[in-house]
Order: C-alpha cells, then sequence, then structure tokens
C-alpha cells in the first residue's frame, strides 16, 4: 500500500457545495449531480456558472483524484 486510498472516503454522495444536489463521482473521477449534470442549477432550475464540487470532508479528498482537481476547478488559472 502507498498510503493513498484508492476510493473516496464515505459518504460517497455529498450534497454541492453550490446548490446543495446530491454529487457523486462519475467513471472518470469528476464530480457530478445524481442527476448527471456537471452543471448546478438555481432554485428556479436554470443553469448557474458552477459545477458539481462537494461540501465538507470529501472537498479536502479533490488531490487525490484523477486530475488532482474538482470539476468545478478544470480550466481555472
Amino acid at each position: 500500500m502507498t498510503g493513498t486510498p484508492a476510493t473516496p472516503p464515505y459518504p460517497r454522495v455529498a450534497p454541492c457545495r453550490h446548490c446543495g444536489r446530491p454529487v457523486l463521482r462519475d467513471n472518470d473521477g469528476r464530480w457530478i449531480h445524481a442527476d448527471l449534470a456537471y452543471a448546478c442549477r438555481d432554485r428556479w432550475g436554470g443553469i448557474t456558472a458552477t459545477t458539481a464540487a462537494p461540501e465538507g470532508q470529501l472537498a479536502e479528498w479533490r488531490g487525490h483524484q484523477p486530475g488532482g482537481e474538482s470539476a468545478g476547478e478544470r480550466g481555472r488559472p
């Protein structure tokens, strides 16, 4: 063992830090909402400028995923 976990810590589903909808990992290790949308939505259903990202303890694990960034951080300088 290398000391780095191969899977994220439990729970595997967490509320999104931006919109509160449940998020989990897709097959590529990126965060995605449970309804299979990467983009967050506001309370009226409109698409927002943020993407799926967990809140709390799971957010700290993002540095260990493929690419070392959360879906919400892709493409940022």
